[in-house]
């Protein structure tokens, strides 16, 4: 049995070349669609590793992707031609992205194939009969024209979407066509694969469609291998495990997660951070004992596990990008039918130390970032309360699904937001946060219960007493239980209390 392989990519060549060394084997063939938008440095790396392995890898670069948009499936539809192009085609086509990672050996995966045959893996929702998007757009994406991004035209995507919905409009899928969702990512037959590019091929009224609603590639191959295959063919599941936060964006995976994806049944996981180099070099090496080839229910049954799972260390969530949600839509449910859920109250649970520094100048931030990371043991979480932004590193954002725009998320949900930042730090590590007099807030009296906090005022050596008395005045606005219990440490004494911290946990308790 022979496979192909479709990467979504537009950058971080050295990761598609270790997904190319693991897929290309064996008779497999890649084929890379790198983003137009991709820089010449890049693209040229990725030739030249279709160049080493002359017939087994092809590098197209068509359109450029952006997301919610046709691009996506336009790009797809194009790496499917080009294996139409082959004299001998593979029997099942895999779709992933630059930042997916196979966790099992691909020849498992061909014997997983070989005991369900005729079976197509891919996520196929029937939304008129059941709601597959949770907590925004979801038969709208098809009934509306969406001529603007989300992403670069918010204010003229909203208020499209706000009339369309006065006036009621209600557009009509082509061919009685029945709408189905699922997610972008799947395995199917070759010819499955065949009969969708013959079926956009012979109805281009059909893509024409798509190409104005709202995230096509969760619905077009979607919608139409419902109308050309037969339902009991569809699988409706996945070989890879990915699942979205409530934020709506893709849950990262991290270097402490490789014993969960060691247990895992699946073939593939979305996504890995690249930042999580023990967790890659141990994917890729593929040095683990042989595992049992999973059966249709164990997968389906672990996929819902882990989600709750990860759904259960996230307190508080918010519309997902590019959908409707009311600002006080809450997760609990409501307490009468039509009636908006009451707001959450978190009695804080958190049991693992928290350090936080009350700074007050930010010209000393550079240097705590410094000695932070310098230290394994601790996690830099930066300004997570600086106003109207979140400044944190780039990769504590991507670990918590959030952006740096996503301060009206924290705000609204800014109790839960305070328990979220400690619960998605590794547990090996100990969370380490700045705050600046002006972002002290009520709110961060969550932490007031922790019994493991340490809360830390970071003295200039030049300190005058205004400035003393303005910090004091803020912990003092946060809770007069943390201003009791915050320590006084010169800027040059931080080091050794992070030591002393790392050599015995009981100096928290000792520093009250």
């Amino acid at each position: 049995m022979n496979l192909g392989f479709i990467i979504l990519a537009h950058h971080q060549p050295d990761a598609v070349r270790r997904l190319v060394d693991l897929l290309a084997i064996d008779g497999n063939r890649v084929v890379i669609h790198f983003d137009t938008s991709a820089t010449k440095a890049d693209q040229q790396a990725v030739e030249r590793i279709a160049a080493e392995k002359p017939g087994q890898v092809i590098v197209i670069s068509k359109v450029h992707c952006v997301w919610g948009e046709w691009s996506l499936v336009d790009a797809v539809l194009h790496a499917l031609r080009e294996f139409e192009k082959l004299p001998e085609r593979p029997e099942y086509i895999h779709l992933m992205s630059g930042a997916d990672f196979p966790i099992r050996p691909v020849s498992e995966l061909k014997e997983f194939l070989s005991r369900n045959p005729n079976r197509d893996f891919i996520e196929c929702c029937d939304i008129t009969q059941k709601s597959w998007v949770k907590g925004g757009l979801g038969t709208e994406r098809l009934r509306f024209f969406y001529p603007f991004n989300f992403r670069t035209s918010r204010a003229a995507f909203d208020r499209m979407v706000r009339w369309q919905r006065k006036l009621k409009i209600r557009r009509r899928m082509p061919m009685d066509l029945k709408p189905h969702m699922g997610s972008q990512w799947w395995t199917m037959r070759w010819p499955t694969c065949k009969k969708v590019l013959d079926f956009t091929r012979d109805h281009p009224e059909v893509p024409e469609f798509f190409k104005s609603t709202w995230i096509p590639d969760e619905s077009y191959f979607q919608t139409v291998i419902a109308k050309i295959i037969p339902k009991w063919q569809i699988a409706d599941l996945q070989l890879m495990f990915h699942h979205l936060t409530p934020a709506g964006r893709p849950y990262v995976f991290y270097n402490d997660h490789l014993p969960l994806l060691q247990r895992l049944p699946h073939f593939f996981v979305r996504k890995v951070s690249p930042d999580a180099s023990v967790l890659l070099e141990n994917l890729y090496q593929q040095n683990g004992p042989p595992r049992r080839i999973p059966r249709l229910k164990a997968l389906a049954k672990a996929r819902d596990l882990i989600q709750a799972k990860i759904d259960e260390n996230h307190t508080f969530t918010t519309g997902v990008p590019g959908y409707y949600q009311d600002k006080l839509q809450f997760v609990a449910k409501a307490d009468e039918p039509g009636a908006l859920p009451k707001q959450l109250v978190v009695k804080s649970p958190i049991t693992r130390p928290v350090v936080m520094l009350f700074v007050e100048d930010p010209a000393e931030l550079a240097e705590l970032e410094r000695i932070t990371t310098s230290h394994p043991g601790l996690c830099w979480l930066g300004r997570p309360f600086a106003p109207k932004s979140i400044r944190m590193p780039a990769e504590q954002l991507s670990r918590r699904g959030l952006t740096a725009k996503s301060w009206r998320t924290r705000d609204g949900f800014a109790r839960q937001f305070c328990r979220y930042l400690v619960d998605a730090t590794p547990e090996s590590m100990i969370p380490v946060m700045a705050i600046l007099p002006l972002e002290s807030r009520p709110e961060l009296e969550v932490f007031d219960k922790v019994e493991r906090l340490l809360p830390v005022h970071v003295m200039p050596a030049d300190s005058a007493p205004h400035v003393v008395t303005r910090m004091k005045a803020s912990l003092f606005e946060i809770s007069p239980r943390i201003l009791a219990r915050t320590v006084p440490v010169p800027g040059n004494g931080i080091t050794a209390m992070f030591e002393a911290l790392l050599a015995d946990p009981s100096y928290l308790s000792r520093q009250r």
